[in-house]
């Protein structure tokens, strides 16, 4: 679920109109995260099960905007957005060149009616790949969750290297499996670790105030130069 971190409805238009928004709260075996989002924007923050340990979640939630593309880091200590959609540009030379967009055929295998979770009617499904299982699957055919999960993929970008086949269902899984078959409301892998789970979902409900827009005030930097910041900490002239 960190990965996702890196991901409906206006809220507050300039005459000061309410609009819907949309909630998700997603928990997975590494934490909680939250999901608030309209038509412009994206706010998501994850709290971690473990902070402690050798891969902590991000410091700041994450904030990204559907027109443009570009998503932010909100530190709210130093008031700092950081620009997460543009690479380093030290390590440009270094980036691998992303390999050309393979659609993963995937085979779903219908288990029968699943449970109602969050509000969402499921249906189970065993999902493997190459002849490998690789989830048990709770989908959804709910128009809302649909609609608002296609508008989190349309910000995903291709992650590039997988630890294994399945992995790469989260990436790069055919759009049109998730028309025929659903979106995913609960998974859980071959070994039993819970990928993700969605404890809330709400529609026409309404994100705190300015919650759905970029922070006045703040600084936006990019990551270079976060870098070359904490390169001057540590090897001070």
């Amino acid at each position: 679920m960190k990965k996702i971190l890196t991901i409906l409805l206006f809220s507050i238009s300039t005459h000061s109109i309410a609009f819907a928004d949309t909630r998700i709260v997603i928990d997975s075996y590494d934490g909680k995260s939250s999901i608030w989002l309209n038509d412009k924007y994206i706010r998501m923050s994850f709290k971690d099960s473990n902070p402690q340990g050798d891969n902590p979640g991000p410091p700041g939630d994450m904030i990204a905007n559907f027109s443009s593309g570009k998503s932010y880091m909100i530190i709210d200590k130093t008031k700092t957005l950081v620009d997460t959609s543009t690479p380093p540009m030290m390590f440009g030379a270094m980036m691998p060149k992303k390999s050309e967009h393979k659609i993963i055929k995937a085979t779903y295998k219908n288990k029968g009616p699943g449970k109602t979770i969050s509000g969402l009617k499921t249906t189970q499904y065993e999902v493997s790949i190459q002849g490998r299982k690789c989830f048990d699957m709770l989908l959804t055919k709910n128009q809302a969750y649909a609609s608002a999960m296609k508008k989190i993929d349309s910000l995903h970008d291709d992650a590039g290297d997988f630890e294994s086949i399945c992995d790469q269902i989260n990436e790069q899984v055919d759009i049109e499996a998730n028309e025929k078959y659903g979106y995913p409301v609960k998974s859980i892998t071959a070994d039993g670790k819970l990928e993700m789970l969605v404890v809330a979902f709400k529609t026409n409900v309404k994100a705190p105030a300015k919650y759905l827009s970029f922070p006045s005030g703040y600084k936006i930097k990019t990551m270079t130069q976060i870098m070359q910041e904490e390169m001057a900490k540590q090897f001070p002239q």
